[in-house]
């Protein structure tokens, strides 16, 4: 009899019935499930940023019969090397950020059996009553007898689904496969263009058509200026100004994010000198605006401060400077934003790169954002500054 750690040669590949392309961007609910480790875990709240959630049909037991013909549905076999591989590659993927949860329909008496047998030290999540399943729609299969989860991986940060693995085969290679992505996720992108650019097609409007309320708070009701928008993205914030009355000029290296801002402008009916131009590396500044904004333009340090320095020379005498990007809090005490701590910023950092204005404002702010119909808090961080005449 082959050990239940081992994979047959000849496992019936499962294919992509579209099962899981709900997924991707889905907000995990809240919901507690009995954990092997003790106690219940909330699936809304798991990672460190990240968290990796693998569903998976059901362990063998070396005491019991799998279910008939089981190496003949495709699929099923392979749960206790998946669980293995997930346990050999805990070390690398903690270094990532990444928390691993697994989760099937068998109780936790059941699942403790195998955690203990296996040595594995993440949290195994008992789903008897496939609670989960019911409030994401994750695809079942049947098997003697019983109803039970289809093989599938999510990788989560901040509560949502970024990455959907299914199907996944084989089931030994999984754990290698959600390393892999993450390191190219996380890694700075030789390619920012074509990184952001790719994120951007995939959302016509990633962070949605309204101004960021800082932004709207700090420049409502000021008298038609000239505004210089850093790194714009989709331009919701430049479109925004300019139906304030401002002659807007954004700037972004993605042209997929241009191409949006100008279809959001039309659909406004306003207008934006929008351009697609790497800021840091290839823009220098020719002109001075009365208003330079930069929103959640997170860069590393050296880039940082060449974006920074960049945003003073355009900057007249006497203009307004006005950021929002993520706190360095954020990694921990909030939601959303990059999970890596070098392109978060801090009060300290910021009070060094525009020391040459006049600083009015550098402080923590609170932004809610609704996931799955709760409330939760990103931190971030706004300045205020204008240049001395």
């Amino acid at each position: 009899m082959m050990a239940l750690e081992e994979l047959p040669t000849d496992l019936p590949p499962p294919v992509d019935d579209g099962g899981a392309d709900h997924l991707l961007n889905r907000q995990l609910p809240t919901m507690e499930l009995a954990a092997t480790t003790g106690g219940t875990i909330d699936v809304a709240e798991v990672g460190a940023p990240w968290a990796v959630l693998y569903v998976y049909p059901m362990t063998g037991r070396p005491d019991r019969d799998l279910p008939a013909d089981w190496e003949m549905i495709p699929g099923a076999r392979g749960c206790t090397p998946q669980t293995c591989s997930f346990r050999d590659h805990q070390a690398e993927l903690s270094d990532l950020g990444a928390e691993i949860y697994g989760i099937s329909v068998q109780s936790t008496e059941y699942q403790a059996e195998m955690v203990e047998r296996l040595h594995v030290e993440f949290p195994v999540l008992a789903d008897p009553a496939m609670k989960l399943g019911r409030a994401l729609d994750l695809p079942t299969m049947e098997a003697g007898g019983m109803t039970l989860y289809k093989r599938l991986t999510m990788i989560v940060r901040g509560g949502r689904v970024e990455h959907v693995m299914y199907p996944v085969f084989p089931p030994d290679r999984n754990a290698a496969d959600v390393v892999e992505w993450l390191r190219n996720r996380i890694a700075p992108k030789a390619d920012a263009r074509a990184s952001w650019n790719e994120r951007y097609e995939a959302a016509a409007a990633l962070y949605g058509a309204e101004p960021n309320q800082f932004i709207a708070a700090e420049l409502s009701g000021l008298s038609p200026r000239r505004v210089l928008d850093l790194g714009c993205g989709q331009g919701r914030n430049s479109v925004w100004l300019a139906a304030q009355g401002h002659q807007v000029t954004g700037l972004d290296i993605s042209d997929v994010g241009i191409a949006h801002g100008n279809e959001l402008a039309a659909a406004v009916g306003v207008g934006v000198d929008f351009r697609a131009v790497d800021v840091v590396n290839d823009w220098e500044p020719d002109e001075e605006y009365d208003v330079v904004i930069l929103s959640y333009l997170q860069l590393p340090q050296d880039m940082r401060r060449r974006a920074h320095a960049k945003a003073i020379t355009a900057l007249a005498p006497g203009g307004t400077l006005v950021l929002v990007a993520h706190h360095t809090d954020n990694l921990e005490q909030g939601v959303g934003g990059p999970p890596m701590p070098e392109v978060l910023f801090s009060e300290s950092e910021l009070a060094e790169d525009f020391a040459e204005l006049d600083i009015k404002r550098n402080k923590k702010v609170l932004r809610d954002v609704e996931r799955e119909g709760e409330l939760r808090v990103a931190h971030d961080i706004l300045v205020r500054a204008i240049k001395r005449s």
